[in-house]
Parts: structure tokens; sequence; C-alpha cells
């Protein structure tokens, strides 16, 4: 009796143990999942603004109008 009691005790510690490593390991891989995700996010954002940030100062619509109108003479 004392021996089957033992042996129920220990095949529910070891199910809850795995209960719990499976539940933190489905927790991990959806943080894991959202915090890709907001990576991608955060890189697209860190590229558009160095994509800007090079182009921006190359772009002088003066100058652009000015050759489409010498193209035009």
């Amino acid at each position: 009796m004392i021996s089957s009691l033992r042996k129920y005790k220990s095949l529910d510690s070891t199910n809850f143990q795995e209960n719990s490593i499976r539940s933190v390991f489905y927790k991990i891989r959806s943080i894991h999942f959202s915090h890709k995700l907001t990576l991608v996010y955060f890189q697209i954002v860190i590229d558009l603004y160095f994509t800007i940030k090079l182009y921006l100062p190359l772009y002088d619509p003066k100058a652009k109008s000015k050759l489409i109108i010498s193209k035009l003479n």
C-alpha cells in the first residue's frame, strides 16, 4: 500500500513537472515569436531611418527641376 502510494506520488510529481516544463516551453515559444516580430519591425524602422538619412541630402528638388527644364530646352 505504501509503495503504491509512493509510486503514485512520484508519477504525479513527474506529471506535474512535465506539465510545468511544457507550459514554460510554450510561454518561451510565444515570447520568442513576438520578440522576433518586434525585432523585424525594429530592423525595418532602422533601415528606413538610415535610408532616408542617406538619400535625403542627395535629393534636391531645385536641381532636379533645373535638370528637367534644361532637357526641355
